[in-house]
């Protein structure tokens, strides 16, 4: 068997890695994925829930490489920023699995109320960016704020897989919210 040498007469007998992909491909930043939190309930008498100033976005996340599920929630909080490597991001982690490090970020500007007219269908509340883990599934666990029909009164809500129920003695009226579920959407 004969093998060819790269001589200056045939020319190199593999391109380099450069020519192969396009003008600024290696120096461009990789996109993270961005997802989007999106939730639905039944309103009885509250005119919107929102993120109050403290709260913690609970999720279960699964590893984008190896696919193992994180065991326990993580949280994203807007307010706690971790330095890694260039980037400045809300939560770094390693998979216990395959020990690769992720992190993710909320999307700053992007958290959106609940309103009363969204009751029964989907709504997005808040964008994220991920790398290297996905989210699965959203758990309640406190950190919005519900403002009564009227703007009256509002409650602390979201307890972990409870409806909420209370009433508004200044609007003289029963509130809660009922059957609320949250997804992840691909954006």
């Amino acid at each position: 068997a004969h093998t060819t040498q790269a001589t200056k007469e045939n020319g190199p007998k593999y391109r380099p890695l450069a020519r192969l992909l396009p003008c600024n491909s290696l120096s461009r930043p990789l996109k993270m994925p961005k997802f989007a939190l999106q939730i639905k309930c039944d309103l009885e008498n509250i005119a919107k829930i929102s993120a109050s100033d403290d709260v913690r976005y609970y999720m279960r996340v699964q590893c984008g490489h190896c696919g193992d599920e994180n065991p326990s929630a993580i949280y994203i909080d807007p307010s706690e920023e971790v330095t890694v490597a260039r980037a400045t991001v809300n939560i770094a982690m390693k998979c216990k699995g395959c020990q690769r490090e992720h992190h993710a970020s909320i999307i700053a500007g992007s958290e959106e109320p609940y309103l009363e007219d969204d009751s029964g269908s989907f709504k997005t509340i808040a964008k994220f960016e991920f790398r290297g883990m996905d989210p699965v599934a959203w758990e309640r666990n406190g950190g919005f704020t519900a403002v009564a029909t009227g703007g009256k009164a509002s409650f602390e809500v979201f307890p972990a897989d409870e409806d909420f129920c209370d009433y508004d003695d200044d609007g003289k009226q029963s509130v809660g919210i009922y059957d609320a579920e949250g997804r992840f959407e691909r954006i």
